[in-house]
């Protein structure tokens, strides 16, 4: 795990439960503090095949933006 104290990971595990939240404004509160979480919220959120769900699609694409912003630093830190 990285250097999460029990008190975050127990945010971004209440956060990926909002994540499908009919409520947009709901969901885009809980997306937005995933992401400031970066890379350490990846180890919670499985990869997912079949998008079949509103909270799956959702996971998925803010894993993914994880993934890119990860990749784009670690390309900038190499150049």
């Amino acid at each position: 795990m990285n250097d999460l104290t029990e008190k975050e990971v127990s945010e971004i595990r209440s956060l990926i439960t909002l994540i499908d939240d009919e409520d947009e404004s709901v969901y885009a509160v809980a997306r937005e503090r995933l992401l400031s979480y970066k890379e350490s919220v990846l180890e919670f959120i499985p990869f997912i095949e079949d998008k079949n769900t509103v909270a799956e699609k959702r996971l998925s694409e803010v894993r993914e933006i994880l993934i890119r912003a990860s990749f784009k630093e670690q390309l900038r830190r190499l150049k």
